[in-house]
């Protein structure tokens, strides 16, 4: 399966399944921890994908450094 970040506003991020255009909604918590908010189908990759966009953008925009606009998605995806 396919998933893909659509939009990204603090705390929530939101995946979509390229298949079944389920769409999921995580909320990142102080601890980073990503809480899933939805239908537990696919929720492991979905979540993988989430986790990925953020990694991506702690490595392109490293603390103290300028943030990127928000709502602002750059291309994340995972195929499964």
């Amino acid at each position: 399966m396919s998933f893909h970040v659509v939009r990204h506003e603090h705390p929530t991020i939101f995946v979509v399944n390229r298949q079944t255009y389920e769409t999921y909604r995580f909320t990142i918590g102080d601890d980073v921890a990503l809480a899933h908010v939805g239908p537990p189908s696919d929720l492991a990759e979905a979540r993988r994908t989430a986790i990925a966009f953020l990694t991506q953008r702690e490595r392109e925009n490293p603390p103290g450094g300028v943030l990127r606009r928000k709502g602002a998605v750059k291309d994340v995806s995972v195929e499964v």
